[in-house]
């Protein structure tokens, strides 16, 4: 077995260092854009949430607690049952953040 010289194994080193500090640099270039972009996309999500029917948001919160309490039940991973309950918090969140329409009403007046 023969040992590498030391020059060729710094050089490379360096190659790569300057090889991902050229790809970091792309990468904050465009952070901006897709934080930008995800964000609308929530924005866009939470608005069509907020105004789908109430009985469409009961029907997909219970199916969520479901899916989540049986994944519990078949002791899945807590990442997985998480998972499973998220769309319930959401609806929840979309459901507490919806303007009173009774609040708006007066505000009107």
């Amino acid at each position: 077995m023969t040992a590498e010289p030391i020059e060729p194994a710094n050089r490379r080193r360096s190659d790569a260092i300057g090889a991902v500090r050229g790809r970091g640099a792309s990468v904050l270039k465009h952070a901006s854009a897709a934080i930008d972009a995800t964000l609308a996309g929530g924005r866009s999500a939470s608005r069509a949430v907020q105004a789908a029917p109430d009985s469409t948001l009961r029907w997909l919160a219970a199916t969520s607690v479901g899916l989540g309490t049986g994944l519990f039940l078949a002791r899945a991973p807590r990442v997985i049952v998480a998972a499973g309950i998220a769309p319930a918090l959401l609806v929840a969140a979309a459901v507490a953040a919806r303007p009173d329409p009774a609040r708006t009403e007066v505000l009107a007046d």
